[in-house]
């Protein structure tokens, strides 16, 4: 027994020191080490992945991928369907620029919405001439009648994981032609090439536009390439609330049919284009004390960088002297001129993105300036804007001012103006072209409403230039005498016509309590009203394919045809006499001077053409019901007669000084 208790003693001691608690429970088994090249499990690949995987992904207003086949995929989510989107067509390069230049739009940017159902993207284009009065009962037959036409269909290639977006190639819809977006434009069909193939050049992705670059060449027995630029812009929800036009005052506009129970016809509303110019929130308050304020939105144009350094500040005065007729609005600083920015400055900017307003030089030998806008459909809101000035324009300008002011201007008597002088009639060629950008028309009645022998005025042409718009066609001042440009006498246009600070004026103030476009009238009207009794501020449309309002003409100066005619002719006598002297050149070939005699010809044509319509001619004027005013009068007998001996008299006479054998026989 006593030897027994020893040796449990002695057991429980060895225990003990091993450090092993008597109640400890079995070490656990270790794991087994994993095997290094075991694989883990890849999920199964899908439509989505295999179609998106290996390319170049961009985010932004519909996630695009770009894959190394060149091909194009759409991401678009349901959530963006049914919205409204502009989908533009711009010539970015071209090999032949004799129909289309680069940089140009190519028609108008269409309207657009998308729709789907479970194997197709359906493109409408969005019918927006016709429309139905919100709430109205006939709405469901409405919308029966006048449905959004498909243009385009694009099979859904995949759908994302969660089912809330779907793939499509989009591929030959950018890069072949289609009717929508046709890289020829308004070429004639006959005319038209055939087979056009391209490839995608570059995809740039912002949150609400797209931005898509593709070279499209053609083989069908010519050779063209062309790099096309689409922008598809997405539309705010909410449009700016439409101005409705007043034909008093000249803006380029957009009519909407409206179908209603609460009229006895299918209505109409024409609505003016204009920008969005709106003071800011916190400014309001200062805008109706009469302060003015800088905008919410200034409109920004970029400066081409192609343009020669010597002419571009011109350019961006000529921009900026629109700033003048914005303040008569309420906004300071409403429009703003920049130069092209760098990659540096700004690596997104690209002339022919939508959202930039540009002015382009286009190196071609058409000889004119053009100057585009592209609105919003649904409400005339102007989006974005181009100048574009072709090469050929210095030639048009040179040509303009030697035949109507050399014979009183020595310093246009040369071939090639000095910089200061051809600056002053760039100044105007882009001016003019803003006001277009800017919703406004020609304005060709509007020089007769000044006095003729005002012209011949220094202190009168200071202040007025040769019109009250420069929207007119009222060049130089042909009517001023040898010894007038010594006197004071103005020769050229206004920085701006009080015509033009007028219709802005109309156009852009803000009237924040008009909830409606028919809200707005009441003020509207009055601002017109109150210049009805000075006919500077009276609006004449351009009038087209023939001249029967001889007040209302292209070309011409003052309020007497006949009058103005005598002094032109009188200068251009002068100008006929001495061209081979004044713009001799030894050693030169006569193709110069031929071109020169040519727009001297031209010249006198204008003025015959400016007493013709005096003959049958009528007189009209825009009228409402209750100002007592006759819409036309027929010019009388006197003034036709008159008109028709002085065009006898030309007749007779043109022969022996702009026909002599000594011009002819060295041209």
């Amino acid at each position: 027994m006593k030897h027994t208790r020893m040796l449990s003693w002695l057991l429980i001691a060895i225990i003990s020191l091993s450090g092993v608690s008597a109640d400890a429970a079995p070490k656990k088994k270790e794991k087994k080490k994993k095997d290094k090249t075991e694989q883990v499990a890849t999920p199964p690949e899908t439509p989505y992945s295999k179609i998106t995987k290996d390319c170049q992904k961009q985010e932004g207003l519909f996630t695009t991928y770009l894959n190394d086949k060149n091909e194009l995929f759409f991401e678009i989510p349901d959530s963006l369907l049914g919205r409204d989107y502009l989908l533009s067509n711009r010539m970015a390069a071209t090999s032949n620029p004799t129909k289309t230049v680069a940089g140009q739009m190519i028609g108008r940017p269409t309207m657009i919405r998308f729709s789907r159902n479970e194997q197709m993207v359906f493109m409408h284009r969005a019918q927006v001439r016709d429309i139905v009065a919100e709430g109205d009962e006939i709405t469901p037959s409405f919308n029966k009648n006048y449905t959004d036409p498909i243009v385009a269909s694009f099979k859904i290639e995949a759908k994302t994981d969660d089912k809330k977006s779907v793939v499509v190639n989009v591929t030959k819809f950018f890069n072949e032609n289609n009717d929508i977006i046709n890289p020829q434009g308004e070429t004639a069909p006959k005319d038209r090439l055939k087979g056009g193939k391209g490839h995608f050049e570059g995809i740039k992705n912002f949150p609400n536009n797209i931005e898509i670059r593709s070279v499209i060449s053609y083989t069908d027995g010519k050779h063209l390439t062309l790099t096309m630029h689409r922008s598809l812009v997405l539309l705010p929800e909410e449009p700016m609330m439409p101005r409705l036009r007043d034909k008093r005052v000249g803006y380029f506009s957009t009519t909407k049919n409206i179908f209603s129970s609460n009229v006895d016809k299918v209505d109409s509303e024409t609505y003016i284009h204009r920008w969005r110019l709106e003071p800011r929130e916190e400014d309001r308050e200062a805008y109706l004390r009469g302060e003015l304020v800088v905008p919410a939105k200034p409109i920004v144009f970029y400066v081409d960088t192609a343009f020669p350094v010597k002419w571009r500040a011109t350019v961006r005065q000529g921009i900026e002297d629109w700033k003048t007729a914005f303040e008569k609005a309420g906004f300071k600083d409403a429009i703003i001129a920049r130069d092209y920015p760098t990659p540096d400055e700004d690596p997104d900017f690209n002339p022919d993105d939508m959202r930039y307003s540009c002015v382009k030089y286009a190196t071609t030998s058409i000889a004119n300036a053009r100057g585009p806008s592209y609105v919003d459909p649904r409400s005339g809101e102007i989006l974005t804007a181009d100048v574009l000035w072709f090469h050929n324009i210095l030639s048009l300008v040179h040509n303009w001012r030697f035949t109507q002011t050399a014979a009183v201007d020595e310093r246009v008597r040369k071939n090639t103006f000095d910089n200061d002088v051809m600056c002053e009639s760039l100044r105007y060629v882009a001016s003019h072209e803003i006001g277009h950008t800017i919703g406004l028309m020609h304005n060709m009645g509007a020089s007769y409403s000044f006095p003729i022998d005002s012209l011949r005025s220094p202190s009168f042409t200071q202040k007025y230039g040769t019109t009250p718009s420069i929207m007119d066609y009222a060049r130089n001042n042909f009517v001023a005498q040898p010894g007038d440009f010594e006197r004071g006498v103005r020769l050229t246009p206004p920085i701006l016509g009080v015509h033009d600070i007028f219709a802005v004026e109309w156009g852009y103030r803000y009237y924040p309590d008009a909830q409606t476009p028919q809200d707005e009238r009441k003020y509207l009207t009055a601002l017109i009203d109150s210049k009805s009794e000075n006919p500077m501020f009276e609006f004449g449309a351009q009038q087209f394919p023939t001249t029967i309002d001889p007040t209302d003409q292209t070309e011409d100066l003052g309020n007497d045809h006949l009058r103005a005619g005598d002094y032109a002719i009188s200068n251009l006598r002068i100008i006929t006499a001495n061209m081979l002297d004044w713009l001799k050149v030894e050693g030169d070939d006569y193709s110069d001077m031929t071109e020169i005699y040519s727009a001297i010809v031209m010249q006198y044509r204008r003025h015959i053409g400016h007493v013709v319509p005096y003959i049958g001619g009528i007189e009209y004027k825009e009228v409402r019901q209750g100002d007592g005013l006759m819409p036309y009068r027929y010019i009388d007998k006197a003034q036709q007669k008159k008109a028709l001996q002085w065009l006898l008299k030309q007749n007779r006479s043109y022969r022996q000084w702009l026909m002599p054998d000594s011009l002819l026989l060295q041209l």
